[in-house]
């Protein structure tokens, strides 16, 4: 995420969500979802992206991809 929005590590926490960072505006949504993605070799639906909205939600789906 620090590479996606280009802010520093320590910026990104749990509580983070859409609309915190500048950065992390709709395109940077996408963008983010876009990496995530590419990096974890995994799909995700629209619904699923637009529902996901903060690190925590992330962390969460990510989670059970990957379970």
């Amino acid at each position: 995420m620090s590479d996606v929005f280009t802010v520093p590590m320590e910026t990104i926490t749990e509580d983070l969500k859409l609309g915190d960072l500048t950065e992390w505006d709709s395109l940077g949504h996408l963008n983010l979802f876009m990496e995530i993605e590419s990096t974890f070799g995994v799909s995700f639906s629209a619904d699923q992206m637009v529902e996901t909205t903060s690190v925590q939600a992330i962390l969460h789906l990510l989670a059970t991809v990957n379970a």
